[in-house]
């Protein structure tokens, strides 16, 4: 509306974006630590800055994104996390007003 300035802005208004997101080869975790389907296995393949390979893979590839489960850590809602921008996609900028 900076142009425009017969536009004006809606008051307390808030925002969310909606995204698609390619989630790939993912891991499941309810901790950050270790791996729900292979307890035995670390997530992390460095210093928690990538996700480990993907079992068997040849050439090895690393997993996609990190799904934190409910229990453990995290009590309220599922966390979906992907490392990488180039997975998501914006899609929508939607504004509401809350009554």
């Amino acid at each position: 509306h900076g142009d425009n300035p017969s536009i004006a802005h809606g008051g307390k208004l808030f925002y969310v974006l909606f995204c698609r997101v390619l989630l790939g080869c993912r891991l499941r975790t309810t901790d950050g630590e270790t791996d729900m389907d292979a307890p035995s296995r670390s997530l992390w393949s460095s210093h928690q800055r990538e996700l480990t390979h993907v079992a068997d893979s040849s050439p090895p590839i690393m997993h996609h994104s990190l799904i934190v489960e409910l229990g453990g850590k995290v009590v309220r809602f599922r966390e979906f996390v992907v490392y990488h921008g180039d997975r998501i996609y914006p899609e929508y900028l939607v504004a509401y007003r809350r009554t």
